[in-house]
C-alpha cells in the first residue's frame, strides 16, 4: 500500500535529496571516509508509532546515508533523529561528525544537549569544553558551560565562562545574573543587590533579575521595593532560557506531534504567538487524523482570539473523537462553548455543554460554563441552578462562587450574594474579581477596616494594575480622613502618604496630604503635594491658598503673592467672599520684596 505523504513532508523530501548530494558544507569525501562513516552508522531507528509521514522521512534519510555515506547525509539524518526524540541514533551521528569534521563546534554542542537530557553532567561538561574550544565565538556554549559549572560547584570555571560570554555579548543579562548568583554564594549581598538593580535598569524585560532582586530586598525588609519587582517580574513574562540558535535550527526538522506541541507551547508562553501557531499547524499537518492535535490547535486559536479558526479546529477534533468512538475531553467542550458564546451564540454554547455533560456528568467546570452560557442566553434561573450544581461538586471553586454571586447581586439579592464572593477566596485568596468587588463593597458601606482586609492582598498581588492602584489609594484617602475625624493625626498622615505614593492623581489625596503636612509644620514635604493639588485643580481657590501659605513660610514671597492674587480671583468667581478676603489679608501681610 502506498504511504500518503502530507504536503509539508513532500516539500522537504527534495531538500533531503539535495543535502544528500551536498557540496556546501562538505566539499569532498576524503579517502576511506565513507567506510568509516558506514561502520559507525546506527541501525535503523525504531519508528513504530510515529506518524507515517515522519517514518517516510526518516527511512528516506537512512537510505540516503547508506547509499552515500558522507558527512552531509549523516548531518541530515542526525538532525531528523535529534529533533524527533530519537536520542541514541542521533548521538551516533554526531559522534561520527565530531570525528570526521573535528574543527566544527556544532557536533560536540549537540552531544552536550543529549548528555544533558540523560542528566550526565560529566559528559555534558566534556562536550561543552570541546564546543568552546572549537567554536570560541559561540556565546550560548559559554553560558551553558558556566551554568553547569555553577550547578556542580566549580565556581572558578563558572566565573571564567560568564566572563567569556560577556566578552562576546556585552551587558548580557544571563551572564550578569549568573555572576550575581556567584556573589550570593560568596556572601556578598550588597554587590549582588547593586548588580541586580543595574540589570533591571538595562534589561527591564528580563524577569530573572526582577524576581531575584525581589527576594533579596524582601529579606532586607524593603517590602515596597520587593512588591514592585515581583510585579515587574510577572509582567516581564516567563523566564526563558537564553537563545541557542544551533539547537533552535533543529526544530525545523521536528515532525513528531507530541514534541511539536511542547515546542509550540514554549513559543506561546514566551510571547511568540506566530511561531507557536506555525508549529501547532505543522503538528496537525503531520498527523491530520489526530483529534488531540486539532483540539490543541483550536485552544491556541482561542487564546489568540482567532475565534472562527478556533471553532473550525475544535469541531474537527470533536468529529474525529466521535469517529473513534471516544469521549471528547472536557477542555474541548469548554473551549467550543466559549467560542460560540463569544460569537453571540449562547444557545449553541448551552447545547455543546449539554453534550459534554452527557459524557462527563459530574464535571463542575462544565456545569459552571453552562451557567455562564445560560446567563448570556437570559435564562437566569437556570443559570443559578447550574452554578449551584457546580458548587455541589466543588464548593470552593473561585470562578463558580464568583459567577453565582455576580448573578445574584445583579438581581438585587445582595445579602445572598456577598457570602459567595467571600467563599471564592477560600481556594484562591488572591482571586482578583472577588477582592475588587469586596473592597469596593466594604468601602461603599463605610466599613474601612473591613475593606482593608481585601485592599491589602489585592494590592500585594496586582501592584502594577492601574485600577488596583486607584482603589488602594482611594482606600488610604478615606482611611486618612476617618483617622483625622477620630483625632488620630499620625495615622491620618501615614494613610495620606501611602496613598499618595501609590497614585498621586486620586482626587483629594494631594490636598489632604499637603494640608496635613502643612498643619504639622513640615513645610518642605508639603510643597510637592500642594503643587500637585494646584496642577490637578487649577480652578480651586483652596489650592492657591494652601500653596501660598507654604511659599510664604518658606520665604518664597513672590510665588506666594502670585498664588494669593490668583486665589482672590478664583474665590470671587466661586462666590466665596470670605476666602477672597482671607487672600487679600494675607497679601497685605507679605513683605514687599
Amino acid at each position: 500500500m502506498k504511504t500518503s505523504v502530507p504536503p509539508l513532508i513532500a516539500r522537504l523530501l527534495p531538500l533531503l535529496a539535495a543535502v544528500a548530494a551536498a557540496v556546501g558544507t562538505y566539499h569532498f569525501v576524503v579517502p576511506g571516509q565513507a567506510d568509516r562513516i558506514a561502520a559507525g552508522l546506527p541501525p535503523p531507528a525504531a519508528v513504530a508509532g510515529k506518524p507515517a509521514s515522519l517514518q517516510t522521512l526518516i527511512q528516506t534519510a537512512e537510505a540516503a546515508v547508506r547509499s552515500d555515506p558522507s558527512p552531509a547525509t549523516v548531518e541530515a539524518l542526525g538532525r531528523l533523529y535529534h529533533a524527533n526524540g530519537l536520542i541514541a541514533p542521533a548521538e551516533a551521528c554526531w559522534r561520527i561528525l565530531r570525528t570526521e569534521d573535528p574543527d566544527n563546534g556544532r557536533w560536540p554542542h549537540y552531544l552536550a544537549q543529549l548528555a544533558r537530557l540523560r542528566s550526565d553532567d560529566a559528559a555534558t561538561a566534556r562536550e561543552l569544553a570541546l564546543t568552546v574550544e572549537r567554536a570560541p565565538a559561540y556565546a550560548p556554549a559559554w553560558l551553558q558551560r558556566a551554568e553547569l559549572a555553577f550547578k556542580t560547584g566549580d565556581t572558578a570555571t563558572a566565573r571564567e565562562a560568564y566572563a567569556q560570554r560577556l566578552a562576546l555579548l556585552r551587558r548580557d543579562p544571563y551572564a550578569r545574573l549568573g555572576r550575581v548568583r556567584l556573589d550570593l554564594r560568596n556572601g556578598d549581598r550588597e554587590a549582588a543587590r547593586r548588580e541586580l538593580t543595574a540589570i533591571t535598569t538595562d534589561a527591564p524585560d528580563f524577569p530573572g533579575a526582577h524576581n531575584l532582586l525581589a527576594e533579596i530586598v524582601a529579606e532586607d525588609g524593603d517590602g515596597a521595593t520587593a512588591r514592585q519587582h515581583r510585579w515587574l517580574g510577572h509582567e516581564a513574562g516567563r523566564f526563558e532560557d537564553a537563545p541557542d540558535p544551533w539547537v533552535r535550527e533543529l526544530n525545523d526538522a521536528c515532525f513528531d506531534p507530541p514534541l511539536l506541541r511542547v515546542l509550540g507551547m514554549r513559543e506561546y508562553q514566551n510571547g511568540r504567538p506566530e511561531a507557536a501557531t506555525a508549529i501547532f499547524e505543522r503538528a496537525v499537518e503531520v498527523a491530520p487524523d489526530d483529534p488531540g492535535g486539532r483540539e490543541l490547535l483550536g485552544d491556541l486559536y482561542l487564546k489568540l482570539d482567532a475565534l472562527e479558526r478556533a471553532g473550525t479546529s475544535l469541531r474537527q477534533a470533536r468529529d474525529l473523537f466521535a469517529n473513534r468512538g471516544e469521549a471528547a475531553p472536557i477542555s474541548l467542550y469548554l473551549n467550543l462553548s466559549e467560542v460560540l458564546r463569544r460569537t453571540g451564540d449562547a444557545p449553541g454554547a448551552v447545547t455543546v455543554l449539554d453534550a459534554g455533560l452527557r459524557e462527563h456528568p459530574d464535571t463542575f467546570e462544565l456545569h459552571n460554563a453552562r451557567g455562564v452560557s445560560l446567563q448570556y442566553a437570559g435564562r437566569t434561573d437556570e443559570a443559578i441552578a447550574a452554578f449551584r450544581r457546580a458548587l455541589a461538586l466543588n464548593p470552593n471553586d473561585a470562578d463558580t462562587n464568583f459567577n453565582l454571586a455576580d448573578v445574584l447581586f445583579g438581581l438585587g439579592r445582595r445579602e445572598e450574594a456577598v457570602p459567595y464572593f467571600k467563599q471564592s477566596l477560600v481556594q484562591q485568596p488572591t482571586y482578583a474579581r472577588s477582592l475588587t468587588f469586596l473592597a469596593l463593597h466594604e468601602m461603599g458601606a463605610g466599613r474601612l477596616d473591613a475593606a482593608g482586609d481585601y485592599v491589602r492582598p489585592l494590592y500585594d498581588a496586582y501592584w502594577g494594575v492601574p485600577d488596583v492602584r486607584r482603589i488602594t489609594a482611594t482606600w488610604h484617602l478615606r482611611s486618612g480622613i476617618a483617622a483625622q475625624g477620630a483625632g488620630n493625626t499620625a495615622d491620618a498622615l501615614n494613610h495620606f502618604r501611602e496613598g499618595y505614593a501609590i497614585e498621586p492623581t486620586v482626587p483629594g489625596l494631594a490636598a489632604n496630604l499637603g494640608s496635613a503636612l502643612l498643619t504639622a509644620g513640615q513645610l518642605a514635604p508639603a510643597r510637592e503635594p500642594l503643587e500637585q493639588f494646584s496642577r490637578l485643580e487649577p480652578q480651586n481657590p483652596q489650592s492657591a491658598v494652601l500653596l501660598a501659605q507654604v511659599y510664604a513660610r518658606l520665604s518664597r514671597f513672590a510665588e506666594a503673592r502670585q498664588q494669593l492674587t490668583a486665589g482672590v480671583q478664583l474665590a470671587e468667581q466661586a462666590g466665596n467672599a470670605q476666602l477672597a478676603a482671607f487672600c487679600r489679608e494675607m497679601l497685605a501681610q507679605l513683605p514687599r520684596r
